[in-house]
């Protein structure tokens, strides 16, 4: 479409002297002569009149460059009036200049259209809300307060956009986001550690400086976008800032770390190695605090031939407890530093999976008795809350066993403290038994062997009624038989093995005296052995503390003949 013309050739000297914006307008549109619409745009950008803004847009689409310029040049002159016209002019359909547009919005912003631009983001045209966004990420810093203020709004398309705008903007705009983190603001902060987490590396670089010299509330904003952005070069400074003195830095230092989770073990490691002791204790703890996610970088760090942290690798891996820390363990239980295989041998313990049985008894068997020694004291700290435990009971099986062989040789370690007392009791029927009392069956079974070397068969270390063990001269009994010893019978999980039995106890119960005797059973499935009460020539149902299996256990072989 042309603009109103003159009927003769315009009078460029005379409009411009007047000033006369109607004139320029009309010579704006004057077809002969391309260098007069040219020197029409110019003379109107000079002038600075809104009213010019839409002849000027229309002439951006003149067909000779020089007149588009000039009126390009002239819409940035007159600055933020143009620019709502300019928005008009992307929402026609047939708008055919969206580029040119586009960077006469860009160059008008610099001066101040931000606002407009800014709140263009949130046109129902698609068009117009695309192009303010990318004018607004040409615009640069000018455009990042605006847009931080968007962030705070209510509108969740606005806040999307103007994140998204944010993020594209990149560097420069990481400084006054981070100076945005305000502590009272969370779901401010939560929107800003989103945008600083899309723009990465210089987001983090900030921020980590940040978290060191700014002020409380930037240090607790920057700890709590640091964990939501999840950048493992993040972690020495908040290594550094768990020493802050405000509790909630602290704290929020010690979250994002363990937000970060895996990717953090490294940097913890090292600080194992290269910290200052309060570095160390800290890396340590937060590697424990990370568990699971701890366990792959800490295996690695295990393994490293030369590495001056694996004692504490270790020590760590068995407080986590991960079962996929035993194998690992147990190949350090062959290192040449007793130190570190000491650890591994209390991790393994800590763990207490079945898998360790074969190499802790190596180091009890092979090792050196400073080594063994330290061992059965780890088992022995570790009995009394873990009496369950299929390790330690299993561990506690083959001690018992190679202490009655004489396997072991110093086998006084086994006793611990020895027993502190003996004690004779009668029961009612006359029958007297004398009892060493210990904490366990091996502490029990290695003191009565120092004292008696090896013992027959049928002098069993059972437990007391008062949850000690010790060794019954006459023979034991338990005070009755349960139902299910006998109904389970025929629902057992497998065969168990009478191993040995007290005479005396036999006896008592071949007399009927008592419904059962004391009889060592070995477990028809995990091999375990232990005493428990069984019928007399009968078949009898008995559970293994081992592995819980009922075992059908049949003493016919056990009799009893009066002489």
């Amino acid at each position: 479409m042309a603009l109103p013309g003159f009927f003769g050739t315009p009078n460029m000297k005379k409009l411009k002297r007047d000033r006369n914006t109607v004139g320029l307008i009309k010579a704006l549109g004057y077809q002969n002569d391309p260098a007069i619409r040219r020197e029409a745009a110019e003379a109107l950008g000079e002038m600075g009149d809104p009213r010019a803004v839409s002849p000027l847009i229309l002439a951006l689409n003149d067909e000779y460059e020089k007149v588009c310029v000039s009126a390009f040049r002239a819409l940035w002159q007159i600055g933020t009036p143009a620019v709502e016209p300019l928005m008009a002019e992307l929402r026609d359909e047939d708008c055919q200049i969206h580029e040119t547009i586009a960077r006469a919005l860009q160059i008008i912003g610099e001066k101040g259209a931000v606002e407009p631009l800014v709140a263009a983001l949130g046109d129902r045209n698609e068009r117009v809300r695309t192009t303010a966004a990318g004018v607004l990420a040409e615009i640069g810093l000018p455009a990042v307060p605006p847009l931080i203020d968007e962030l705070r709004g209510e509108n969740i398309r606005m806040q999307k956009s103007a994140g998204e705008v944010l993020s594209t903007i990149g560097a420069p705009a990481v400084k006054p986001l981070v100076t945005a983190l305000m502590p009272n603001e969370p779901a401010l902060r939560e929107r800003i550690s989103v945008v600083l987490r899309d723009i990465g590396r210089p987001a983090v670089e900030q921020l980590s400086a940040a978290l060191i010299s700014g002020e409380l509330r930037q240090r607790h904003g920057a700890a709590e976008a640091l964990g939501i952005i999840g950048d493992p070069g993040a972690v020495p400074s908040l290594m550094t800032a768990l020493d802050d003195m405000h509790p909630d830095v602290h704290l929020k230092a010690a979250e994002a770390i363990r937000k970060i989770g895996s990717p953090a073990a490294p940097c913890l490691i090292a600080a194992l190695e290269n910290g200052n002791a309060g570095g160390r204790e800290q890396a340590e703890g937060m590697l424990e605090q990370l568990g699971p996610s701890a366990v792959e970088p800490l295996i690695l760090a295990l393994g490293e031939e030369k590495g001056g942290v694996r004692d504490s690798v270790a020590g760590l891996l068995g407080r986590i407890g991960d079962p996929c820390a035993v194998e690992p363990l147990a190949a350090a239980l062959d290192d040449a530093d007793e130190h570190l295989r000491m650890t591994a041998i209390e991790a393994l313990v800590r763990i207490g999976d079945i898998r360790a049985k074969g190499p802790l008894l190596r180091v009890l068997r092979l090792d050196r008795p400073g080594v063994r020694n330290g061992v059965l004291q780890m088992l022995d700290a570790a009995s009394p809350d873990r009496a369950e435990d299929p390790l330690i009971g299993a561990l506690y099986d083959e001690l018992r066993n190679d202490a009655i062989r004489g396997k072991i040789e110093d086998a006084a370690p086994l006793s611990g403290t020895t027993p502190t007392f003996r004690e004779k009791v009668v029961d009612a029927q006359g029958n007297e038994y004398e009892l060493f009392r210990a904490s366990s069956p091996e502490k029990a079974r290695a003191f009565l062997r120092t004292k008696n070397g090896d013992l027959p068969n049928h002098y069993l270390i059972v437990e007391t009624p008062d949850g000690t063990w010790g060794r019954d001269r006459g023979g034991l009994f338990l005070d009755h038989l349960d139902t299910w010893h006998i109904s389970f019978v025929s629902d057992a999980d497998c065969e168990g093995t009478l191993l040995s039995w007290s005479a005396s106890g036999l006896e008592q119960a071949a007399r009927g005296s008592h419904d059962n005797f004391v009889g060592e059973i070995e477990c028809g499935k995990c091999k375990y052995v232990w005493t428990d009460g069984l019928r007399y020539q009968n078949v009898t149902a008995v559970r293994c503390p081992g592995c819980n299996a009922v075992n059908r256990v049949d003493s016919s072989g056990a009799m009893w003949i009066a002489i």
